[in-house]
């Protein structure tokens, strides 16, 4: 509520003007003193009040009220001016609501967007990371499938006494292979672990008769082991 900014005047007998001083304003409502001169002076009262309030974060004048009015009609005046203030405010509220919401929801789309793409980088790092290991784990098998090939001695001709193995293999492959009946049989687990085999995991069994070749056997030759003639053996995965 501001006060009245106008020139303040009372009406004296004579239809002279008077006026008073800022010391005579209260409320908003002056009274027109009686001069000092004498003479009857005829007084009314000059209102003005200014309703002013934030609109968007801007100071704005609502509603202005002034001359002479009757407290049941400025009651009602500000009333209608509350009303019409909480209308426009609730449609404000609305409106910061709804841009408050459309803020988040495009926060949450740009975090899912960052959140997707590091998926997606890890994806690419882990893939990587899989194709290096697949990679030194086919090297390394290469390179123990080499080392088992050089301690295999070559083939035996036919003019040499041999022994005629068959390999069966887990897979079910056969393989047919001749060793000198000097071998030791070492050398035997040394030719299946070239075939992806090696003796770490996987072991040498004749099925008739029954038996299972263990490592305090693995120095003896062919020869010494009584397989000196066509012979099959199993290769099995070890327990």
């Amino acid at each position: 509520v501001y006060r009245s900014a106008f020139r303040h005047v009372g009406v004296r007998s004579d239809g002279e003007e008077a006026t008073t001083t800022d010391s005579d304003r209260v409320s908003g409502y002056i009274r027109v003193q009686r001069p000092k001169t004498g003479g009857d002076v005829c007084t009314r009262q000059i209102a003005l009040m200014i309703v002013i309030t934030k609109v968007q974060s801007a100071p704005q004048v609502f509603a202005v009220f002034q001359g002479d009015i009757s407290p049941d009609l400025l009651m009602a005046q500000l009333i209608d001016a509350v009303e019409n203030y909480n209308q426009t405010r609730s449609i404000e509220k609305a409106a910061e609501m709804e841009q408050e919401q459309r803020s988040r929801l495009r926060e949450l789309q740009e975090q899912e967007y960052l959140d997707s793409l590091q998926r997606d980088r890890e994806k690419d790092e882990m893939k990587k990371i899989e194709e290096k290991e697949k990679q030194l784990k086919v090297e390394t098998e290469e390179a123990t499938l080499s080392s088992f090939e050089d301690l295999v001695p070559p083939e035996p001709d036919a003019s040499t006494p041999s022994s005629d193995i068959t390999f069966k293999l887990p897979s079910g492959e056969r393989i047919n292979r001749k060793f000198v009946h000097r071998t030791q049989l070492k050398v035997l687990s040394f030719f299946v672990g070239s075939k992806g085999y090696p003796p770490a995991n996987f072991k040498l069994v004749q099925n008739f008769p029954k038996r299972q070749f263990d490592e305090d056997e693995m120095h003896l030759t062919l020869e010494d082991l009584g397989l000196t003639r066509r012979e099959i053996l199993y290769v099995e995965e070890r327990d």
